[in-house]
């Protein structure tokens, strides 16, 4: 049995493979709608700004010196 050639993985962790290209080129051939993928970031950026401070490190104190 042959393995499928791979060209690594998406940010999500899965394989791009020949079958994976030819759906994302067919997808972009078809097109994008402009306005619900603005939608989409405008929504991601008003739902990511609360949890900012939580997600951040509390500073750290430095060491004392003997």
């Amino acid at each position: 049995m042959q393995r499928k050639k791979t060209y690594g993985r998406t940010l999500k962790g899965e394989l791009i493979t020949e079958e994976f290209i030819e759906k994302a080129v067919k997808r972009a051939e078809a097109g994008y709608d402009v306005e619900e993928l603005l939608k989409r970031d405008a929504e991601a950026k008003a739902a990511a700004a609360p949890d900012a401070r939580a997600q951040t490190a509390s500073p750290r104190r430095p060491r004392r010196r003997r």
